[in-house]
């Protein structure tokens, strides 16, 4: 069993939304490279982050904190959040990410997703979706589809 932490970034701080309202918000730790170490220290090979300012302004915002846990831990990264390009996901990649997490642009454009895998390699790539009821919401829960998930998943 992999059990896989996550940072959630906002304003450079780790966070905890309830079901994606960004009003309702719990900072949990300062420093994210110091979470980060924590999570190692206790056992973890891998870490989810996700920079929702990112996935709020449509580009990615905290690549530094990405490059930051790389150069500093051994830990496995996946990182999704504001991967509208595919400019953004070579920074993405090139910042240290082993897998990347594409949510939004998996509803709103699988074509570039399928084209990406094709290119990258579809191991490098994680399908996320956030689901109120059977809808997905995209753009860090900010937009409420008429998207199934069990359409989204047949889908790929």
């Amino acid at each position: 069993m992999k059990i896989i932490p996550a940072i959630d970034l906002q304003g450079g701080c780790c966070v905890r939304l309830a079901q994606g309202d960004y009003l309702q918000k719990t900072v949990y730790a300062s420093d994210p490279l110091e979470q980060a170490l924590l999570f190692e220290r206790c056992g973890a090979t891998h870490l989810h982050l996700v920079d929702l300012d990112g996935a709020q302004s449509q580009s990615v915002v905290h690549l530094e904190v990405l490059e930051k846990i790389a150069k500093h831990t051994q830990l496995i990264l996946d990182f999704g959040g504001g991967i509208k390009t595919e400019a953004d996901l070579k920074k993405v990649l090139d910042a240290g990410a082993q897998q990347v997490t594409l949510g939004s642009i998996a509803i709103n454009q699988p074509e570039w997703v399928k084209k990406w895998g094709a290119t990258y390699g579809y191991e490098r790539f994680i399908l996320g979706a956030d689901v109120r009821g059977e809808q997905i919401a995209t753009n860090g829960w900010r937009t409420q589809t008429d998207h199934s998930v069990f359409n989204f998943i047949a889908t790929y």
